[in-house]
Formats: C-alpha cells, structure tokens, sequence
C-alpha cells in the first residue's frame, strides 16, 4: 500500500496504525524529498537530496545534499537530511513542515523560531543536475 500514499501526511496515512505509518511516512517522505530543488535566493541555489545507504536495522534514515551556489561554489553534506519516523530535520537547527509539504515546495522551520527557508522543486527540466 505505500505505492498508494499520495503526498505527505495524506488521509490514507493517518488511518493505519502507528506502526505501519511510520513506515508508509518515511517511504513517502523520501520519495517527497529526494531529487533536485532551488532556494528563493535571486540567484537561488541548488539542491541535489540523495538517499543514503542505510546500516542493516538502522532507525534513522539520511540523506547527503549537493549544494550549488550562484557563485559556482559546490559543497557535498553527507548525511544532512535525517528521517526518523515522520520527523525530517535538516542539521540539528531546522524540521521539515510535513503538514505543508508537496512535490513542488518544502517548508524548512527553525527549530528555535528563527527564520525557516522554502525550497521550490527545479522546474527547468533542461538544467543540468547537481553532481
């Protein structure tokens, strides 16, 4: 059934027991958050979110991002994304708004208050991956 769960958070998820959830939750959130995605920085930078290969029985679930700044400027983050159940946080200062989130847009809120960051999926099918 989890090839069936649509979007983040959707009605069908929330009728299976926890257990179950969790499961169907972290496969829908990868499939949410994995791929290529821009900032709204003028000029935004680029995001490349790879899956991480997992230790046998491991509870956590990471991803490393490729960054692309304007400037040129690329930095590989292993393990930057981390996703534990239905939690997503981004290093330890930000989480992901699963409430919001869809294929085209991500909400980032800082876990303190501060400001949070948007990320928008890349549109242009012509541009050249992060790699």
């Amino acid at each position: 059934q989890a090839a069936d769960v649509g979007g983040v958070g959707g009605a069908m998820t929330r009728t299976l027991s926890p257990l179950l959830r969790t499961e169907v939750s972290t496969e829908a959130l990868l499939k949410l958050l994995l791929g290529v995605w821009v900032d709204q920085g003028r000029p935004p930078s680029q995001y490349l979110v790879i899956l991480d290969q997992a230790p046998a029985g491991a509870s956590v679930q990471t991803c490393t991002v490729r960054t692309t700044r304007p400037s040129g400027e690329r930095k590989e983050t292993p393990a930057l994304i981390k996703i534990s159940g239905s939690k997503v946080s981004w290093s330890h200062s930000y989480v992901l708004d699963v409430d919001s989130a869809t294929q085209q847009i991500i909400k980032w809120q800082h876990n303190a208050g501060g400001r949070g960051f948007v990320w928008m999926r890349e549109a242009s099918a012509s541009s050249a991956p992060v790699s």
